[in-house]
């Protein structure tokens, strides 16, 4: 029982032992660090400011440019959206969609101050 004890008193204080050895080379360490910064001939002239990069006439460039994109964009939108439209809407699109001559259609109507007009003819 009393080897054991020794033993684990033994390495208790191993430990202890390594753990302040690592603290004084941790300390050497800084110390040197310190020591060579102090010699280091660096020193800060002074704080150094960032230009700006984008000037007026960069800016009314990009905004120019993006309105015409966003134009553009949207502009290519609305004709591919036309064009796979497969709904009939003009008297055009029944024979091209079902290869079928068109027999007849519904006259539109518009109203014009109270009276239907149908193709010209007042009711």
């Amino acid at each position: 029982k009393k080897l054991n004890d020794r033993l684990r008193d033994s390495s208790v204080i191993k430990k202890q032992y390594d753990a302040l050895v690592e603290q004084r080379e941790e300390a050497r360490f800084k110390a040197n660090l310190d020591k060579a910064t102090a010699q280091s001939g660096l020193r800060q002239l002074g704080a150094i400011r960032p230009e700006s990069t984008i000037n007026k006439k960069k800016t009314a460039i990009l905004l120019a440019a993006s309105v015409f994109l966003g134009f553009l964009v949207g502009a290519c939108m609305i004709v591919f959206s036309e064009w796979a439209d497969t709904s009939v809407r003009y008297s055009s699109d029944a024979p091209r969609f079902f290869d079928v001559p068109l027999l007849s259609a519904v006259p539109r109507q518009k109203e014009w101050g109270g009276e239907t007009v149908v193709k010209g003819k007042k009711r």
